[in-house]
């Protein structure tokens, strides 16, 4: 059973892409005017276990809760010069990082208690590292599902970085705009990590035809992934993607399955030194610091 659960995700990249095309419906429209004019409904495209009836007459499950969960504070957190020597994907969580997932493992294991869980996991180190002490609350990793995959790593900003290059490089994005800017030497934008969260998603929708039986889906992450994955799961506007603040170390976002059957961001759970604050909604940035493109409009 294990096996299974784990290979729904194992297919390369370009299979599922390729599958994503052949056999998954378009984005279901609430009203003929949404249909009309292009506009995409808020909220998740699915239901469960009230079926979505698409056009194409498939249907699209989802589970219970969909859950997002940062890693804890890294050694690059600390440290900007490590990038120097230390891969990015190579980075140990801090003893104050460890403590943070830890705490954020139960929370978590407050909020799904004894149901069905799975966890998808950024293969950096310190994502590793949060997964692992965040299982501690099921007994370790070992006694639940879990599986990497690499479309959940963080933004690419190079191979090893020069620490005063990297500082000009992050001035210079922020006059070009963050969504865009992609970092030079092989680095990405975020809408370059927009697009591969895009292509795991896909994925997700498979899993969850494949197993309904599965009722928490717990993806373990990094800031920028998270709020692309946000963004691109809502529909977001550009103005709204920059108005949020990313998530905080080892902070929880809670999808549940509304009555309508749409997975919504019901909440958000900060942890730190064992305490779990809930918040009813994520945090947003100051209105002076939101981005604005500007445009004319008549």
């Amino acid at each position: 059973e294990l096996f299974w659960i784990v290979s729904g995700l194992s297919l390369g990249a370009f299979l599922g892409s390729l599958c994503a095309l052949l056999v998954l419906p378009g984005l279901p429209w609430q009203n003929e005017a949404e249909k009309s004019t292009g506009v995409c409904p808020r909220g998740a495209v699915c239901m469960y276990p009230q079926l979505e009836q698409m056009e194409n007459g498939n249907v699209r499950p989802c589970p219970k809760r969909l859950i997002l969960i940062r890693h804890g504070e890294s050694e690059g957190n600390l440290d900007q010069n490590i990038y120097e020597s230390t891969a990015d994907n190579s980075l140990h969580l801090t003893e104050r990082g460890w403590s943070q997932a830890l705490s954020a493992g139960m929370a978590l294991q407050d909020i799904v208690s004894n149901e069905s869980v799975i966890f998808f996991v950024s293969p950096y180190v310190r994502s590793r590292e949060t997964f692992h002490a965040i299982a501690k609350a099921w007994g370790g990793y070992e006694r639940v599902f879990w599986t990497e995959d690499p479309r959940l790593r963080e933004q690419d900003f190079g191979n090893f970085q020069d620490a005063e290059k990297m500082k000009r490089n992050k001035i210079e994005r922020v006059g070009f705009g963050s969504f865009y800017y992609r970092f030079p030497d092989g680095g990405e934008s975020s809408a370059d990590v927009y697009d591969r969260v895009s292509s795991f998603m896909e994925s997700l929708y498979r899993h969850w035809e494949s197993h309904p039986e599965l009722d928490n889906y717990v993806l373990v992450a990094h800031s920028i992934t998270v709020s692309t994955f946000l963004m691109r799961w809502f529909k977001y506007s550009e103005e709204e993607y920059y108005s949020y603040e990313h998530f905080q170390h080892c902070e929880l976002g809670v999808l549940e399955r509304s009555e309508a059957g749409r997975l919504e961001l019901k909440y958000t759970v900060t942890t730190e030194e064992g305490r779990h604050v809930r918040h009813g909604e994520r945090s947003r940035k100051p209105e002076q610091e939101r981005k604005s493109r500007n445009m004319r409009v008549e």
